[in-house]
């Protein structure tokens, strides 16, 4: 059997082609990514089921996953804001900056304000 060494290059060419599509189609990415991550351990009951937004923009809902307290969210470099949504309490805006991978983790808690109304606050 005659092997062409062009033959083989070209399909390794291809076969490389045809792998990195695949990678970029099922999510991959070539460089590192920043992540928020909420904690709600305190009281998941309360937490469970609101909705996230970063930005002004609605990413995900908050789900416990088996006994796992936490939820991370991807977000691009840059200054963010971050605030969850909730029918029966306000929740005051945190701010954060990520960058090259950085992982920023927020604990949730519920507080009261001077005119006693129940709010909640991400802390740091």
């Amino acid at each position: 059997m005659f092997l062409n060494a062009m033959h083989i290059r070209i399909g390794s060419v291809i076969s490389g082609l045809i792998l990195g599509g695949f990678f970029l189609l099922g999510g991959g990415s070539f460089g590192p990514k920043n992540n928020v991550t909420l904690q709600f351990g305190m009281y998941p009951e309360e937490f469970v089921g609101l909705t996230v937004v970063i930005d002004g923009e609605d990413v995900g809902v908050i789900k416990q996953f088996g006994q796992s307290s936490q939820v991370a969210f991807e977000v691009n470099d840059g200054e963010h804001e971050i605030v969850v949504r909730h029918p029966d309490m306000d929740c005051e805006p945190a701010r954060f900056k990520a960058k090259d991978g950085s992982r920023v983790m927020f604990l949730m808690d519920i507080g009261n304000r001077a005119d006693g109304k129940p709010v909640i606050y991400l802390q740091r």
